[in-house]
């Protein structure tokens, strides 16, 4: 059994273009989503896919540099990019992540991870329930329903968002976890430069700490809920750049 987690990332965003690769305390978002998932103890490898075209180089060189593994692939066809990122490094078990998500955590993942290979599920996500964190999401899945749906799935939706034909096509096989409190309003992604002083907020209350699990995040929440407020509305409205 080999788990690998992939990490969809590219440079390009309508919303807000080269999210990633802003700092936080110092750190690029794409390399605080890296180092937050590495400390798994249970994922063997870490893997950044990302577009194989020029636009996308100054990605690839930021991350050869980091010595993070990189996979390049289609920019359009992400489903087919995740396939031939999990081929590639021979992974049974495969945890997707997008760069969106700069708060992710490996011991949430791993809580997951062990209810996954201990009920020998196939395919497993807290993204369906909608009741985590914006931003606190991934899916677990079997190389064989990655491979079904990279060889069935037609649509253009279902090729650029990975998951969503395994969800529909494969919903007998696919679990869906629930946490016992709904916070799926609160927004911990980074989609528009607004998140980004929530994040840094979040950050910095915990410095110098650049890991910090789940838990503590939404005990933080608890505590000074002001530090989540910058960007409650920010699906409504326009922000200034940060």
């Amino acid at each position: 059994m080999k788990i690998i987690c992939i990490i969809q990332a590219r440079l390009g965003s309508s919303r807000f273009p080269n999210k990633i690769m802003k700092e936080v305390n110092g750190k690029k978002i794409i390399e605080l989503i890296y180092n937050r998932v590495k400390k798994s103890k249970i994922i063997d490898k870490v893997v950044v896919a990302i577009p194989k075209n020029k636009k996308e180089d100054k990605l690839n060189n930021f991350l050869k540099f980091k010595k993070i593994s990189i996979f390049r692939g289609s920019e359009k066809d992400v489903l087919n990019r995740y396939f031939e990122a999990a081929k590639k490094y021979k992974a049974t078990i495969i945890v997707r992540i997008t760069s969106d998500c700069p708060l992710i955590s490996a011991d949430i993942i791993d809580e997951h991870l062990k209810i996954y290979i201990k009920k020998n599920y196939k395919i497993l996500n807290n993204y369906q329930s909608q009741t985590y964190p914006l931003g606190i999401s991934f899916s677990i899945c079997d190389f064989k329903s990655l491979e079904v749906a990279n060889k069935k799935a037609k649509s253009k939706f279902d090729r650029e968002h990975v998951m969503p034909f395994i969800y529909r096509e494969m919903s007998k096989n696919t679990k869906k976890t629930t946490f016992p409190e709904n916070y799926n309003f609160l927004r911990l992604t980074i989609d528009y430069p607004v998140d980004l002083i929530t994040i840094r907020n979040i950050y910095n209350y915990f410095y110098p700490s650049l890991y910090f699990g789940f838990k503590k995040i939404i005990n933080l929440y608890k505590k000074k809920p002001f530090l989540f407020m910058n960007n409650n509305r920010a699906v409504f409205k326009i922000f200034p750049k940060v």
